[in-house]
């Protein structure tokens, strides 16, 4: 993975994945880095997801969010269920695009948020809440 165009991170701890835009890329480059983060980590669906969309000028269609969802649905087989995704977008499109497939994505909590700390706040504070409850994030 270009690591100039893209930010991965692991965080055991959290049980969280962070995957940031460094840079513009084609809606073909994004869906190719996804796919590329799904593999990268075995038990990626166990994750809770933010995903940083802001430096992305043109916004995927709800059809290739649809694509990249079916790939996520075949490796994750419903056992990401009560896990979490945060996009960050400031794009109303890029937004729509990403909340559309909801059906391929049914078993985890979607939200949108327009920055980062935002999206990165409200993972985090889910994530205190399971640990104070003694529930494991992976």
């Amino acid at each position: 993975m270009d690591t100039t165009k893209v930010h991965y991170e692991v965080r055991l701890s959290d049980g969280l994945i962070l995957f940031r835009c460094l840079q513009d890329m084609s809606p073909a480059q994004l869906r190719d880095y996804l796919v590329f983060a799904f593999d990268y980590e075995p038990a990626a669906y166990s994750y809770d997801w933010l995903l940083d969309f802001s430096h992305i000028s043109e916004a995927l269609s709800a059809e290739g969010v649809r694509e990249i969802g079916r790939v996520w649905q075949r490796m994750a087989r419903g056992r990401d269920v009560g896990k979490r995704t945060a996009y960050v977008t400031r794009d109303p499109s890029m937004r729509d695009a990403l909340l559309a497939p909801r059906s391929l994505l049914q078993y985890r909590t979607i939200c949108v948020f327009e920055n980062f700390d935002e999206a990165h706040s409200w993972l985090t504070a889910l994530i205190d809440n399971r640990q104070d409850r003694g529930v494991q994030g992976i």
